[in-house]
C-alpha cells in the first residue's frame, strides 16, 4: 500500500524522538515510557496511513482511478467522512 512506507518511517522517527524525550521524565517506569512512545508514534503514523487507505478502498470499491477517488473523497468532505 502506498501509505505503508511513509507511515512506517514516520512511526519509527516519532518513536525514537518520543522515547528520547521521555527518557528524562522521572517517576515513570521505562516500560510505560515505551508504551507512551509507541502510542504517540502510532497516532503520527495513522495521519499518513489512514487517508491513503481511505483512497485505496474508495478506488477499489468504485473501480475508478486514484485521481477520481481523491477528487470524490475531497468533494465528500475528506477522509473523515
Amino acid at each position: 500500500a502506498i501509505g505503508s512506507g511513509p507511515g512506517a518511517s514516520l512511526f519509527f522517527v516519532t518513536y525514537e524522538t518520543s522515547k528520547a524525550k521521555l527518557k528524562s521524565v522521572k517517576g515513570i517506569p521505562d516500560s510505560i515510557k515505551h508504551i507512551m512512545a509507541a502510542s504517540i508514534s502510532e497516532v503520527a503514523a495513522c495521519l499518513v496511513r489512514v487517508p491513503t487507505e481511505v483512497l485505496k478502498t474508495r478506488q477499489q470499491t468504485s473501480s475508478t482511478s486514484l485521481l477520481s477517488a481523491l477528487k470524490s473523497t475531497l468533494a465528500d468532505g475528506g477522509a473523515g467522512n
